[in-house]
């Protein structure tokens, strides 16, 4: 498929949903349903999360993945997502990159979180952010139930029971002329109900999939990108589109930091009946913890299995 350097994802601009102008936030909402709907991918501008704090976690960042191997490897958890990895695979093939994941803090197993002694204050810093993504993550949830025309208090009578979040440091190490793979992660989808994603070093690298093209996400200093996620998808009927993407290599090192805004394991999902008065469903009902499970699980396999997604459960 052809790669688009001239398209970008819509950007919107957050503050129409702060400073009390009512067609502002008419505008915003019509911006955002269109994105999610044409795209599933947009980034937001002036969305709070402050720009000290985000550099915070960059440094933060920056100084764990710099440590000895050895040192990091402390974090692996064993028969467990949480912790340092080093590689792994999706949709086919092995990743180039590091990262840690976590719970979030809500989740009920987040006690199990791995910790690094080193760098001073990491733990501090990262929470504190985690705590920002999850807030922040249930607001913009809201926000696209608006979009929909329902109700913001829908969201949280669907799902607000449990908390399936986790909070995901990835560093992207740079890639020497002559690395023979375009990928350092590949192309895969979401599995919860949007993830907020912060290129905190503004080194691009991210690819969306549209129209059979890959379309480069342009990093805008201090911004989020947003995308939808299956949860999101199978709510609306498929109105609102979990899409592909990647991340393709760079030559220089590449930063993010990424919240997964997801239900808890328990939680049913189903196509929500607002989506199905006029057009029968499109998937199934399922568990999302059983969902989760098998995208791990087909994922442990690295390059011998595609990605599963949520077609896995269509109609």
């Amino acid at each position: 498929m052809a790669i688009d350097e001239e398209a970008s994802i819509p950007v919107i601009d957050h503050s129409a949903f702060v400073l009390g102008d009512e067609c502002a936030r008419v505008k915003a909402l019509a911006e955002i349903d269109r994105a999610c709907r044409d795209w599933g991918f947009f980034q937001l501008v002036n969305h709070g999360l402050g720009a000290d704090r985000l550099e915070n976690i960059l440094q933060c960042t920056r100084d764990f993945f710099a440590l000895p191997l050895e040192r990091k490897l402390d974090l692996v958890t064993p028969m467990s997502p949480i912790g340092f990895l080093n590689q792994s695979g999706a949709s086919g093939v092995v990743d180039r990159k590091e990262h840690l994941l976590f719970f979030g803090l809500d989740h009920p197993s987040v006690r199990h979180n791995a910790w690094p002694e080193s760098p001073h204050g990491f733990r501090g810093v990262v929470e504190e952010m985690m705590r920002e993504c999850a807030a922040f993550s249930k607001l913009l949830t809201r926000i696209l139930f608006e979009a929909l025309g329902l109700s913001g208090d829908c969201a949280r009578e669907i799902y607000n029971k449990e908390s399936g979040d986790s909070f995901l440091l990835p560093f992207y190490p740079a890639c020497p002329p002559d690395y023979e793979h375009e990928l350092v992660l590949g192309q895969h989808k979401d599995g919860g109900i949007l993830t907020l994603l912060s290129q905190l070093n503004e080194v691009p690298g991210l690819q969306v999939l549209k129209d059979d093209r890959w379309i480069t996400v342009k990093p805008l200093k201090n911004s989020l990108v947003i995308n939808v996620g299956d949860v999101m998808q199978v709510w609306t009927n498929g109105r609102y589109k979990s899409v592909m993407h990647r991340v393709v290599r760079r030559e220089n090192d590449r930063f993010s930091m990424a919240f997964f805004h997801i239900p808890g394991s328990s939680t049913e999902i189903a196509p929500l009946e607002e989506f199905t008065a006029h057009e029968p469903p499109k998937y199934r009902k399922f568990v999302q913890g059983e969902y989760i499970q098998l995208r791990m699980k087909n994922r442990s396999m690295g390059n011998k299995a595609k990605e599963v997604t949520i077609e896995h459960y269509a109609v």
